[in-house]
């Protein structure tokens, strides 16, 4: 049969025995051609061919295709041995035809059927293996909760043997199934089919751990049995009391903040709330817990007709708004959407603020305000008819042929009458000052502003140059007063100016306005002082009154022109308080 490699038999022992079983083959093959010869040379062609399955059977089990193929050989070699012997008896040679067919017939039956055992015994090893080395414990108990079988991984979570194991009872190890309790589980689980529970497993030191486990009954060789699926979950367990105290700790900090914070789903029902909303609205949790944000804050069943909630999921932006509730009190709510690492939404979270008191605050200060204002208005206005009164006497004086030009007296009434004309525009410089940061701050179109400005007849000699974008600014409704400026500084200072300019440059930080005219322009040693109360030739309150304007939403003014060519006037505006035409911040 010449050299023939056997991979799967290793070690001394399974060569001795694949040696064996070659020379069995061989013995059976030459026996059964030597007593085939004897037969047929003594005219006998029946009984002794039985003796050829001897080695047929044998390779073909234990060689498979090779021991077909070796079959084939032997069949081919008895029919051409009786062929010689008999070559004219055609019933005969029939026969002996038949006989080898049969016999490669066996062959490939066995080797048939061998190799599918060997398939299944393959398969049923594999699985053995699997279930012995599952990273679950898997063991099987019979009706009395003695083991039948245990896996690897319960002998080594449990530090025993198998032998240990086999001879001993569940309740050796789960101390929850004594006897007793042990029956009524089993009748359970006999009646359900199957049950998943939580429990603890003693190992051979006497240490618990946590065990999930799931057993379901099936009948096995007419054997009741329970089968046992166990798998240890103390990781799982430190996990979920690391994350149960974080949830403690984040719900502590929630509740420790006095501002009312709303957690929405994509719905907009309410999934969590802190204790500071429970005290806004009078609520518990549980009240409040799954309802929506409008049935909440006006117990109604829609959705309100500007919902900040909505409006910050269609802007994908925050949103600010007040609400009066039903029960009288004004809350000012921020509403922030929430979306994944994907981008898709996934809820919003609100922050609310009972604003009541400084709502009430702020219209007791407006209605003081509005009263000192009235007082200062007719008292300022009393002042300005005296300050007349005295200005039209000391008119007169000074017109007085009695009192010569040139006289002390003359000199002294002209020094009374320019004092009376700085009275007169300080307190004309008081109206313009009470009104400042009475009103709100709001966004305002700065080139509308510009254009308003510019239509006053007094700057008709100007040529403007608009060169900005359509941008707005948010500050003190006052802000037209800056632009008026910037043109009056040019009229009264900048000494022949045809030629105004305003342009914008957008920064990474801030946007800045630039205003410039063609004039004379500021010295470098008085460009600091220009915006100080008092300072220059006319009232000196002009460009002072311009930067406590811009002051108010932290804009900043400054003067950097070249003296001699015009000045140039910055108005740096953070990028938090300008914005684009039509856009919502």
């Amino acid at each position: 049969m010449g050299n023939i490699n056997f991979p799967f038999f290793k070690g001394d022992k399974k060569e001795e025995k694949q040696y064996l079983i070659v020379g069995l083959i061989a013995l059976s093959t030459i026996g059964a051609f030597i007593i085939s010869y004897f037969a047929l040379i003594n005219g006998i062609s029946g009984i002794y061919p039985h003796f050829f399955y001897v080695p047929v059977i044998l390779s073909s089990y234990f060689f498979l295709r090779k021991g077909l193929l070796f079959s084939l050989v032997i069949s081919l070699g008895y029919f051409l041995e009786t062929l010689i012997f008999f070559p004219y008896d055609y019933f005969i040679i029939f026969g002996a035809g038949v006989r080898s067919i049969v016999l490669l017939s066996v062959s490939s039956i066995i080797v048939f059927l061998v190799d599918k055992q060997r398939e299944t015994e393959k398969d049923l090893k594999i699985s053995q293996f699997a279930v012995d080395n599952s990273p679950d414990e898997i063991f099987y108990l019979d009706k009395s909760g003695n083991f039948c079988y245990v896996n690897e991984t319960f002998c080594s979570n449990l530090g025993y043997s198998k032998d240990e194991l086999i001879r001993s009872n569940i309740s050796n190890f789960i101390p929850g199934f004594c006897p007793v309790k042990w029956n009524e589980f089993y009748s359970l689980v006999k009646k359900d089919g199957i049950k998943t529970f939580e429990t603890y497993q003693t190992d051979s030191g006497g240490k618990k751990y946590p065990v999930e486990v799931k057993v379901f009954s099936r009948d096995y060789d007419n054997q009741e049995l329970l089968y046992f699926f166990s798998r240890n979950i103390l990781e799982r367990k430190l996990f979920e009391e690391s994350l149960q105290k974080s949830e403690r700790e984040i719900t502590l900090i929630l509740n420790s903040i006095s501002e009312g914070l709303i957690f929405l789903d994509t719905d907009f029902r309410v999934i969590g709330v802190n204790r500071a909303i429970e005290n806004l609205f009078e609520k518990k949790k549980e009240e409040i817990i799954g309802k929506k944000c409008h049935e909440i804050f006006y117990g109604r069943n829609e959705f309100c007709e500007k919902c900040i909630a909505q409006m910050s999921l269609s802007d994908k932006n925050f949103q600010c708004g007040d609400f009066e509730s039903p029960i009288g009190r004004i809350f000012r709510i921020n509403s922030n959407p929430v979306f994944d690492e994907e981008g898709e939404f996934s809820g919003i979270v609100e922050s609310v603020l009972d604003i009541t008191d400084k709502k009430s605050y702020e219209k007791a200060l407006k209605n003081s305000n509005k009263k000192l204002n009235l007082l200062s208005s007719i008292t300022r206005h009393d002042i300005l008819n005296q300050v007349t009164a005295i200005k039209l006497a000391g008119d007169l004086i000074a017109y007085d042929d009695k009192i010569p030009p040139e006289s002390e007296t003359a000199e002294y009434i002209q020094m009374i009458l320019e004092s009376v004309e700085v009275i007169n525009k300080q307190i004309s410089f008081t109206k313009d000052y009470e009104e400042l940061g009475i009103e709100l701050a709001d966004w305002q179109d700065v080139s509308a502003i510009i254009k308003n400005n510019y239509a006053n007849k007094i700057f008709e000699s100007f040529n403007l140059k608009c060169d900005i974008p359509d941008f707005e600014v948010f500050a003190d409704p006052m802000f037209k007063k800056v632009i008026f400026n910037m043109f009056d500084n040019s009229l009264r200072h900048g000494v022949n100016v045809t030629s105004v300019k305003f342009s914008f440059i957008e920064n990474e930080d801030n946007g800045v306005l630039v205003y410039e005219d063609n004039g004379q322009g500021v010295l470098d040693d008085k460009k600091s002082m220009i915006f100080e109360k008092g300072f220059g030739s006319n009232t000196g309150l002009g460009l002072y009154l311009s930067k406590e304007i811009l002051g108010i939403t932290d804009i900043s003014i400054t003067e950097n022109g070249v003296y001699g060519k015009g000045v140039r006037f910055e108005i740096i505006i953070p990028s938090k308080y300008w914005r684009m035409k039509n856009q919502e911040h």
